[in-house]
């Protein structure tokens, strides 16, 4: 992706899986330009989904 005539590089993380914590969620948010929040009945469960909505910036 070019921004300005700079190239960057999304560093894309996946969130919410059953094993993050909320404090995990938050240091990994704070390092990554974007997020892939689990949704679906493989991974995540709703209160892993709700934190990890919740502490994203938009």
């Amino acid at each position: 992706m070019e921004e300005n005539n700079k190239k960057w590089v999304d560093f894309n993380i996946d969130l919410a899986q059953n094993d993050q914590n909320a404090d995990t969620i938050n240091e990994l948010i704070e390092e990554v330009s974007s997020v892939n929040i689990a949704c679906g009945v493989h991974s995540g469960n709703p209160l892993s989904m709700k934190q990890a909505v919740e502490n994203c910036k938009f």
